[in-house]
């Protein structure tokens, strides 16, 4: 098959996906919004009135206990069949390079990695390994990670956007959700690292939202950094985002949020370091990919690489459309851009954060594996809803 049958049955797969999630998303809000009638019951003309207030208020308990676990079952059901149906996405557009992904986590496992710089990246791949006892190998335990991750994902996207802004924003934002997923899509790569950050910023997105304290932001980063070291996004915010209030608010700033990301940063980088430097055996990148100039490693400068990219991508016309990428880095950036001028003292901290998240794309990660911007998506699809006046 030609490069350009290729790229015809990459977007062809995309907009198939794209249609029939319209069409479930559409059904879903239209069954959730039929009218609930609900059946008074008849009592004798002699009951107390005290009794029954008190019958009432148990009766809407029930009625409202029953009503959260029926979406709850629904959220669970729809955002199941949604994984399984973005896992065979994956495996129609990366097809068997998936396989390649799959060993990189065993290689972090076995302290065997492509580069020194993915070690410490060890959450996603040891939650497969944990997985690993329950089916018959590494393969079947990825296989299961990918599709669950994805799974609660969703689900999660659709309780805590409905918690913040309702109903109908719940729906919007699981379905923006989806179609940016399978629009980041692409060959060769998507690790297990990438899943599990998703479900970090996810997290992220919402405490923002809700003004959680710095306990929540803290306990969060424990985690997200050993995961990927986008975790250090986190500990800048908890930096960024009081000290903006307090200039604006010209006080002195609580001092519990940036003292807790500062913590977060120095600690972070300590963790990083040692888990690359204690659990690394050997990085096979520089022999597998015949590139030894990039052995030992910390960092990998991708500034030149991208700048070509971007140049070819601007020059000549492409059937997969990859001059949408630019456009989706630009997309966040407008959104936060928007919000910090709503309200700057809300917004103006996590918009800084995501400017420095984009800019840092263009020197540390390669532009053209879309996978690396997977972790933007929860920005774009839950804190869009944030721009409607009763947000």
């Amino acid at each position: 098959m030609s490069h350009l049958d290729d790229d015809r049955y990459r977007l062809s797969y995309r907009l198939y996906f794209w249609i029939f999630s319209f069409k479930i998303i559409y059904l879903l809000i239209k069954f959730h919004q039929r009218p609930r009638v609900v059946h008074r019951i008849e009592r004798p003309i002699n009951t107390c009135k005290i009794s029954m207030k008190n019958n009432d208020k148990n009766m809407i308990i029930m009625i409202q206990s029953a009503s959260g676990k029926r979406r709850h079952a629904i959220w669970a059901a729809v955002s199941t069949l949604f994984a399984v149906a973005q896992f065979r996405m994956i495996m129609l557009i990366i097809g068997q390079d998936y396989g390649a992904s799959i060993n990189a986590a065993l290689g972090v496992v076995r302290g065997l990695p492509h580069w020194r710089v993915y070690q410490s990246r060890v959450l996603g791949p040891w939650m497969v390994e944990a997985l690993s006892p329950f089916f018959n190998d590494f393969t079947s335990a990825h296989v299961f990670y990918t599709i669950a991750l994805t799974a609660i994902a969703g689900w999660l996207v659709l309780a805590l956007t409905r918690r913040r802004f309702g109903d109908p924003a719940s729906w919007g934002a699981f379905l923006l959700f989806h179609l940016l997923f399978i629009f980041l899509l692409n060959k060769p790569w998507l690790y297990a690292w990438d899943h599990s950050g998703i479900i970090i910023f996810i997290l992220f997105i919402y405490f923002v939202l809700s003004e959680k304290d710095w306990r929540w932001f803290t306990a969060l980063f424990s985690v997200a950094i050993f995961n990927r070291e986008s975790a250090f996004y986190i500990a800048l915010w908890m930096v960024l985002d009081p000290t903006i209030k307090a200039m604006l608010d010209r006080a002195r700033p609580r001092l519990a949020m940036p003292l807790a990301g500062l913590l977060c940063l120095g600690l972070g980088l300590e963790v990083v370091d040692q888990l690359r430097e204690r659990l690394l055996v050997r990085e096979i990148g520089p022999d597998l990919f015949n590139m030894p100039d990039m052995a030992g490693k910390s960092f990998h400068n991708q500034w030149d690489l991208n700048l070509a990219f971007l140049r070819q991508i601007t020059t000549h016309f492409s059937l997969s459309f990859e001059i949408l990428i630019p456009l989706f880095l630009l997309a966040v950036l407008g959104l936060a851009t928007v919000l910090a001028w709503r309200d700057p003292r809300r917004y103006l901290g996590l918009a800084l954060t995501y400017g420095v998240v984009v800019a840092s794309m263009f020197v540390a990660a390669a532009l053209q594996e879309t996978r690396v911007m997977l972790e933007l998506v929860p920005f774009l699809a839950m804190g869009v809803w944030a721009l409607r006046k009763e947000a």
